[in-house]
Order: C-alpha cells, then sequence, then structure tokens
C-alpha cells in the first residue's frame, strides 16, 4: 500500500460518532482504535518517531521573513493554536484532502486549543507553499525546497492587517523607488494597486506591532517593503524565491541592530625616525572588546585586500593621506588629520557593518591582533584570490535568476550619479552651515558678555542710590551667567551636528559612491568571450559534421576537432558559471545597499531629537534667567 493511500485509510477508519476527526479526540480514544488495528498500530508509531525527526528539518534562522512575521501576527491575534492554524491552512485555497494530507504529515494526537510552536507553524506553512506551486507536499519535497521555500498565499490575510498606512511610511522608500519600482512599470499595473494614486500608500509589511504604542513603522516598513516590491514586480515563482533567498541570507535584523562599533582615536604623538614619523590610530571594538593600535597604511592594505577579495562588492572608502594643489602637497595640521580620523572611522565601520567583510579572516585579525600589523604580516604567507575562484553555480539558481537584472542595473546608474552630487553638495551645505552658526554664536555672545561686563563696571562708580544699584548689578550678573550657559548650549549644539548627523550623511554619500565604484570595477574585470567561444564551437561543429561525409576521413583530424569542442564549451560553461555568480553579487550588494537606507531615517530623526533637546534646554536657560531677575529694578515707582 502506497503511503497516500495508507494516510486516507488511516483518516477514514478513525472517524468517530460525531464525526470529529481523529486529531480532536482523546488519547484513550485513539489508544482503543489502534490497538485492534495493526497497520494503524505500526503507521502511529510511525509518526511517534518521524515526530522527532521533525524537528531538525527546518533552520528556525534560515525561514523567510515571512514566516516570522506571519506567525507574530497570527499569534497576536488569535494565539497560536491548532484551531487558528487549521483555519488559516484552509484560506490556502488547496484541496480538502491535501489540507489533510499536511496537516496529518505534522500532528499526531493534538487538540483544538493545543499550541502550535513556531517550528511547527514553519512546517506547515513551508507545506502549504509547496503545495501552492504543484509539488506533492511531503517530507522528501521539504527536504527539496529546504533552501528555498516558496513564500504561501492565504485568503483570510487582507492587506488592511499587512499594509502600513502612509503617514507610517517615511523618505526612506523614496531610494526603494527609485531603484527597483522604477525598472518594473508593471507594478503601477497591478490589479492589487487599483483606486490608489500613490505607490507608496500601498508598501506592504508584515509586522507585530503595527498598532501599538512602541510600533516603530520606519524600521519595519524597510524590511517588509521589499518583500512587497518581490511579490508584485517579480511574477514568477522562481523568481520571488530566488529574491527571498537573497533577502533572507542578508537577515536585515542582524545587518541593522547586530552590528559592532568601531571607536578610533588619535595618538597625539608620532612614531618613527626623524623623516619617516606616522600617526597612530587607536581601535576600540565594543562587541570584541578589543584594543589594536594602527596606521594609516594599515587602513589602506585592508581596502586593498577587500577590493582584490570582493571586486563586485561596495568596498567602503577611503580618506585620503594627504591633499595637494598642483604638484604641491599641503601642511597637515589638526583640522585635517581630524577630518582622516573621521573618514576611518566611516570606513572601518562600513566594513564591520557589511554582513560579508565582518566575517572576513583579514577583517578580523586586523581589528583583533594585538600587535604591529606589518610585524603580523611577515609571519604569514597570504594569498589573496578572488571570491568566486573555482566556485561553480547551481543550474537550478540559473533559471531563477530575475529576467529584468540588466534593467535593473541600467535603471540605477542612470541616477546613481546625481544621487552622488546631491549629498556631496548636502554634506557641503551642513558642513558650512555648522561651521558659520558655531562661529557666529560665539562671535556674537562674546560680544554681548564683553559689553554686560563693561555696563557692569560703569555701575559701580555711583554712590547716590546704593540699593537701586545693587539690584542693577546683580541683575546684570545674572544675565552676564546665563547669556554665557547659552552660548555654551550652542556650541555643544553645533559640536553635536557636526559629529553625528554631519558624519551619517557623509556615510549616505561613501555609500552612494561604493556602489559607482562597484559598477566601474565590473565594467573594468568582468570581461567575457563567450560570444567568440559559441561562434568558435559552431564553426568546429560545421567542420566535424562535413568530415563525417567525407569518405576516408582522418580519424585525428576529427578526434582534435571534439577535443576543441569539449574545451570550448568547457570554457563557455566556466565563464557562464562566473557571470552568474557575479551578477548574483551585484544583486545582493544592491539588496543590501537598499536595507541600509534604514539609516537616512534614522538620521532625521536624530537631527531632529537633538534640536528638539537643545530648544528646550535654551528655552529653560531664559525661564531661569527671567525668574532669577524678577527682583531687578525695571521702572521708578
Amino acid at each position: 500500500m502506497s503511503l497516500l493511500s495508507e494516510n486516507d485509510c488511516f483518516v477514514k477508519t478513525i472517524k468517530n460518532f460525531n464525526k470529529r476527526p481523529y486529531l480532536f479526540r482523546k488519547a484513550s480514544l485513539e489508544d482503543e482504535v489502534t490497538k485492534n488495528d495493526g497497520m494503524l498500530l505500526s503507521y502511529v508509531q510511525k509518526k511517534k518517531i518521524d515526530q522527532q525527526s521533525k524537528k531538525h528539518l527546518l533552520d528556525d534562522r534560515d525561514v523567510p521573513f515571512v514566516y516570522h512575521e506571519m506567525f507574530d501576527l497570527l499569534n497576536k491575534s488569535n494565539g497560536m493554536t491548532y484551531n487558528t492554524l487549521r483555519k488559516t491552512v484552509e484560506s490556502s485555497g488547496l484541496p480538502h484532502h491535501v489540507i489533510e494530507r499536511i496537516i496529518n504529515i505534522m500532528f499526531l494526537r493534538i487538540n483544538e486549543d493545543t499550541l502550535i510552536s513556531r517550528h511547527h507553524f514553519y512546517l506547515v506553512f513551508a507545506l502549504v507553499g509547496i503545495s501552492q506551486n504543484g509539488e506533492y507536499p511531503s517530507i522528501e519535497t521539504l527536504e527539496k525546497y529546504k533552501n528555498n521555500l516558496p513564500i504561501p498565499k492565504f485568503q483570510n490575510i487582507n492587506n488592511s492587517q499587512l499594509v502600513l498606512s502612509y503617514d507610517k511610511i517615511l523618505e526612506i522608500n523614496n531610494f526603494l523607488s527609485e531603484f527597483i519600482l522604477n525598472s518594473k512599470q508593471i507594478l503601477s499595473s497591478s490589479p492589487s494597486l487599483e483606486g490608489t494614486n500613490n505607490i507608496q500608500e500601498h508598501m506592504s509589511v508584515y509586522i507585530n506591532n503595527v498598532s501599538g504604542p512602541n510600533a516603530y513603522p520606519l524600521v519595519t516598513s524597510n524590511f517588509w517593503n521589499f518583500n512587497f516590491i518581490i511579490d508584485n514586480v517579480f511574477k514568477d515563482n522562481r523568481e520571488r524565491s530566488f529574491l527571498y533567498n537573497i533577502f533572507n541570507i542578508l537577515n536585515p535584523k542582524q545587518v541593522l541592530f547586530s552590528v559592532d562599533r568601531i571607536n578610533i582615536q588619535l595618538v597625539s604623538k608620532k612614531e618613527g625616525f626623524l623623516l619617516f614619523k606616522h600617526i597612530n590610530y587607536i581601535l576600540f571594538s565594543v562587541i570584541r572588546n578589543s584594543r589594536v593600535i594602527r596606521r594609516y597604511s594599515d587602513f589602506l592594505w585592508l581596502q586593498e585586500c577587500l577590493i582584490k577579495k570582493y571586486p563586485f562588492r561596495q568596498v567602503p572608502l577611503m580618506p585620503p593621506k594627504c591633499f595637494s594643489v598642483n604638484g604641491h602637497y599641503l601642511s597637515v595640521d589638526s583640522a585635517f588629520l581630524e577630518r582622516r580620523r573621521r573618514g576611518l572611522s566611516r570606513f572601518i565601520n562600513a566594513v564591520v557593518r557589511h554582513p560579508v567583510f565582518r566575517d572576513d579572516p583579514l577583517v578580523i585579525a586586523f581589528l583583533t591582533v594585538p600587535s604591529e600589523l606589518s610585524l603580523w604580516k611577515k609571519q604569514f604567507v597570504l594569498t589573496i584570490r578572488d571570491e568566486f575562484e573555482d566556485k561553480v553555480m547551481d543550474d537550478d539558481l540559473g533559471l531563477n535568476f530575475p529576467s529584468s537584472f540588466d534593467e535593473i542595473i541600467v535603471n540605477i546608474r542612470k541616477t546613481i550619479n546625481f544621487q552622488i552630487d546631491n549629498y556631496i553638495q548636502l554634506c557641503l551645505i551642513v558642513e558650512r552651515l555648522l561651521k558659520y552658526q558655531e562661529g557666529s554664536f560665539i562671535i556674537l555672545f562674546s560680544l554681548i558678555l564683553i559689553n554686560i561686563e563693561s555696563a557692569t563696571e560703569m555701575m559701580l562708580f555711583s554712590l547716590l542710590i546704593n540699593d537701586f544699584i545693587s539690584h542693577i548689578n546683580q541683575g546684570i550678573s545674572v544675565v552676564s551667567k546665563h547669556f554665557l550657559t547659552a552660548q555654551e548650549l550652542l556650541e555643544e549644539e553645533a559640536k553635536v551636528l557636526n559629529e553625528e548627523i554631519l558624519e551619517d550623511l557623509k556615510c549616505q554619500r561613501d555609500g552612494l559612491i561604493a556602489i559607482k565604484n562597484m559598477f566601474d570595477r565590473k565594467d573594468r574585470l568582468d570581461i567575457d568571450n563567450i560570444s567568440f567561444l559559441e561562434k568558435r564551437v559552431d564553426n568546429n561543429l560545421d567542420k566535424l559534421s562535413s568530415l563525417n561525409v567525407k569518405v576516408g576521413m582522418n580519424l585525428l583530424d576529427k578526434e582534435k576537432i571534439e577535443k576543441f569542442i569539449m574545451k570550448d564549451k568547457e570554457l563557455i560553461a566556466t565563464q557562464k558559471s562566473r557571470r552568474f555568480l557575479v551578477n548574483k553579487c551585484i544583486l545582493t550588494e544592491i539588496i543590501y545597499f537598499q536595507i541600509s537606507q534604514i539609516y537616512i531615517g534614522k538620521l532625521y530623526k536624530d537631527y531632529a531629537q537633538e534640536r528638539i533637546k537643545y530648544t528646550e534646554l535654551l528655552a529653560e536657560n531664559w525661564r531661569s534667567m527671567e525668574i532669577q531677575i524678577a527682583s531687578m529694578p525695571s521702572a521708578f515707582i
């Protein structure tokens, strides 16, 4: 008896007198049924063994994020019981016998109110998605799709539960719409978008706290807008699964929140001989709890290694070692050293944020080896190779690669220079504004304090009305004190905006330039001669066919041509494999860049909070001054 017929017999036999499924009955009745039927008893024992093995079928960290958010959504609304899961599965549109098949694969002896674990929920959802793709639901099929799980669709989960309103979607979505939405106009004509004048209103989110008081729409909307784009832009199921797999590998929550922070301090004392002195930097790693000393050339070496090993990834920018005008190097002052320190900080923190770079052995050694890096490099023979060397693509993945990849790249490259220019201008304007603000405040308040002190000295000579003058002098001292406090607050605000907000803007600028440099390296290094080889193979095949027609052909010539054909076909396969791996890498980097755009929202949020903070402190300072000078004479009675 086949597994399917055995299962059908099992479900049919164990219906009770109320016609309730066996899954809802008590254990004693189940034992009574199975005890009298040897086939069913063996099936139940087999199910118990399989139940233990199912715990290791899927790794919860590898399932798509949609699974996580769907579980949180249903668990929050009704509690994740068997009854809730059953109703959800029944809304998938699958035939009744397929639903029974999925349920009976996963559960044995379970009541309606029994709570379902997250892992079993993922397994059921995976089987539903597999069934909707036309595959037969089984453990073997689940193993087949283990690394490329499909996304199931359900009728009872509508957009109102999974979509953020427009007022909750912030500026971060602009980059997503520019880079991907514009590349597929089919999205605007999708039936699910009818009746709207703004694509952003339907950015789909799977979110568990959207209506709660502590919801963070900026963070969650960035995650799940990408899922919405995948579902609506890429209609092919294989393309969607491919992109979901990439998005899942990047793990946005880990990319954004489980990030090390490297603090860099400048060592004031130079080291080295008379004419060859250099500046050292102390690097503090927060997560690794390490402290190392590095010099500028060490940072430059790390960047060169990353470019050599990962030429098709967005390697961060390095600040210049010095500036020159017409071949003459400018003097290195404290202001330039501080700017270079900040540039190095942006570089190394961008490296540790990157999901691939931060696990590279060279990066780990750079951040943890306590000795000088030059001495450490002498102890090893470092061989740095391209990350795609000796790698071969999976044939199935090549079929699932998005067909619109070239169109997306073209659209990105059309706008990248414009975005870079915008951020360069924005950084220059903000930097000049902060310097002007800081300098003008210092001059203005210095003049005010000088005039106040002069006025105080002028008042001291009068002895006509001692009490009157003493109150005036006390009031002026209070005013002087509060003006000094205001000056300190404004200077502190300008310093915070300069060190944090401006640096965040420069990080966005550097990220865009890194993307452009990645495309430039691709144009320079990703070169193949596939078309030439294919033409040569065709010509050799024609020669081979002509030789076969001839009478008394030379076997040596035939073997020679066959070897040429096989060699060229191997080269074609190798170059196509590399092309696919490079394109997949570029696509992954673009997705990572989209995820990292959440820092734009954080940037403006921090800016608003800092302005509010210092505005309130200034208001409190003036309020305190008003109270303290209340006794200061202001009129004669």
